[in-house]
């Protein structure tokens, strides 16, 4: 019917009905799960949108792409929509979509954990609610900020918002306000230490939830109270409600959850020293890991294929007002003195020529982050299944008590790359963690004498001072698996952070082979894959330096080529230093 609607609309010219059918198409793409075609019908929206002078609508498709990108996670894209919708909403004086188009960002920069704009965006959108006196909408901003506050471990404060939102959902009885603020309350008392009231709180927002038979919400729920659970050391309990949960993601098809689920009852389950299940758990959760990532890769693809139609659209759409402008200067030509008209002809090309160039260099910087993107997908899988097989093999040899530590740092270990797989940044805190765990589980995989340190300057702030998210990881692996495996000797891996001349200098020295021996003795396809890892670091390294001052730096050194005696490999790694939402 709607393709029918289009049709029709194009044979007629009638272009804001045209407008409207493409949106109608865009929703019933976006309902059955088709996110890239739903983008292609606000493109398609957009593109009629630029002869028509109807801004409203224009503003509210560019939200909507906003938010489809947004679920794409291609934030780049999304804050560009949403500043484009800003804009157009603040002169048009459209309070309103300018209330929804600030929630949109602060809800963006909230998922990428950028805090400092996340509440700075929420607190401009709860302004204009104020004024406008919608107490619903109040709440809602209530509940965001005081998500954020949440995000940062200040569950005092949070809790604060959390109380005036519920306030307000219950005097207007809004039902599903109240149970997402009860939802929030219950985790802002786990962090408290206050148990007994996190669990009377969701218990209260599943009785209202099952009322209104929201599963969705009811899933989420389900696994908060588990998590509560588990808090109290009450593992049985957590393993009920996990489980509850995992019913209803089966319901849903929703397979996020259901990994999620698995993940949880594992670790559950190795804390009862019910090995059996939990390696069963864990089982599932790998193949279902597995699914997401190969789903995820798909979505990459798809995002990099959007992406070109976009630029392409784009760049026929800056032809077309290119060609406008000339058809302009031909018909100014008998009023305008022809030295001006030259003039300016020549800097509306230098203008296009920026723009054509800048948004190049950005589709191949984003090009190089989606790789990354990918990269991390090919590595988890391999990783995962190798430290699985090793913590099985213990415990069929009845190794229990060693398997059981290992399994909660495996479980440990990829609760942080579930967190950080999307986020460009991490604090050297997390950074630290990271790396702790993965050499802790390869000296155990490998049943070798490993040993390793990591010292850091005193002087440096841990926990708000940025570096990119799994900057080290490749050299970690080399220095493992190329390094050291190859000698017989105790292998040693030393990390040090220090701060040199205003930036961080990261080291990683080990007293292998060295690289150029590695070489060498490898195999083929080892040294296929380390190449491949190095290279897309580089190649990060290099986007990560593009229109910046202070640059990023990378070498590395084979020891045995220093004076000395000593073998081995060094990577020094120079990073600008950057704090939070800097």
């Amino acid at each position: 019917f709607v393709l029918k609607r289009i049709d029709i609309c194009k044979r007629n010219k009638y272009k804001k009905a045209l407008v409207l059918a493409y949106m109608d198409l865009s929703t019933i793409h976006y309902y059955n799960g088709d996110l890239v075609k739903s983008i292609e019908g606000c493109n398609n929206a957009l593109a009629i949108l630029n002869s028509v002078n109807d801004p409203d609508r224009k503003a509210k498709v560019l939200s909507n792409r906003g938010s489809l990108l947004t679920d794409l996670k291609d934030y780049d894209g999304a804050v560009d929509d949403f500043m484009s919708a800003i804009l157009i909403n603040k002169k048009e004086k459209n309070l309103k979509n300018l209330s929804n188009d600030y929630t949109n960002l602060g809800l963006l920069f909230l998922e990428e954990r950028k805090f400092k704009k996340a509440e700075n965006y929420f607190n401009k959108c709860l302004k204009i609610d104020i004024e406008l006196k919608d107490s619903i909408a109040v709440g809602i901003d209530y509940v965001n900020i005081g998500a954020v506050h949440l995000e940062q471990h200040s569950a005092d404060t949070a809790r604060i918002y959390f109380n005036q939102s519920l306030d307000i959902f219950i005097e207007f009885n809004e039902v599903r306000g109240q149970i997402s603020t009860l939802d929030h309350l219950g985790q802002a008392e786990r962090v408290l230490g206050n148990l007994a009231k996190s669990l009377y709180y969701f218990e209260t927002a599943i009785e209202l939830s099952k009322s209104r038979d929201a599963q969705g919400m009811l899933l989420s729920l389900y696994g908060e109270k588990a998590k509560t659970y588990s808090v109290q050391e009450n593992y049985s309990a957590a393993i009920e409600w996990m489980n509850n949960k995992l019913e209803i993601a089966i319901q849903l098809t929703d397979t996020i959850q259901m990994r999620d689920a698995y993940f949880e009852l594992a670790e559950s389950y190795a804390d009862l020293s019910n090995n059996k299940l939990s390696v069963e758990s864990f089982r599932k959760y790998i193949e279902l890991n597995d699914l997401i990532s190969f789903s995820e890769t798909n979505r990459l693809f798809k995002i990099v294929e959007l992406r070109e139609k976009i630029s392409n659209q784009g760049q026929k759409l800056e032809e077309l007002e290119h060609q406008k402008v000339v058809d302009e200067l031909e018909k100014k030509q008998n009023e305008l003195f022809l030295v001006s008209s030259i003039v300016f002809l020549f800097l509306v090309l230098i203008i296009l020529w920026v723009i054509v160039k800048v948004r190049k260099q950005k589709w191949s910087i984003d090009k190089i982050n989606l790789q990354q993107q990918l990269f991390r997908s090919q590595v988890n899988p391999h990783f995962i299944f190798n430290v699985f097989n090793s913590i099985q093999s213990s415990l069929l040899t009845k190794n229990y008590k060693e398997s059981q530590v290992y399994l909660r740092k495996f479980a440990r270990l990829i609760r942080v790359f579930l967190l950080k797989s999307d986020s460009q940044f991490s604090s050297i805190e997390e950074e630290i963690e990271l790396m702790r765990l993965y050499l802790e589980i390869e000296a155990y995989r490998t049943e070798s004498n490993m040993k390793f340190e990591i010292n850091v300057d005193e002087t440096i702030d841990v926990q708000n001072t940025l570096i990119p998210t799994f900057l080290c990881q490749v050299y970690l692996e080399n220095a493992v698996w190329h390094g050291i495996a190859d000698v017989d000797y105790p292998g040693q891996i030393r990390i040090s952070i220090q701060e040199k001349n205003n930036s961080l200098l990261l080291t990683i020295d080990d007293n292998g082979v060295g690289i150029n021996a590695s070489k060498k003795l490898n195999d083929t396809s080892k040294n296929e894959h380390q190449s491949k890892g190095m290279e897309i670091t580089q190649k990060r390294i290099a986007s990560l330096n593009r229109g910046k001052k202070k640059k990023y730096s990378l070498i590395i050194l084979d020891k045995s080529e220093l004076e000395g005696t000593e073998t081995g490999t060094r990577i020094e790694i120079v990073v600008p230093l950057e704090n939070r939402d800097q």
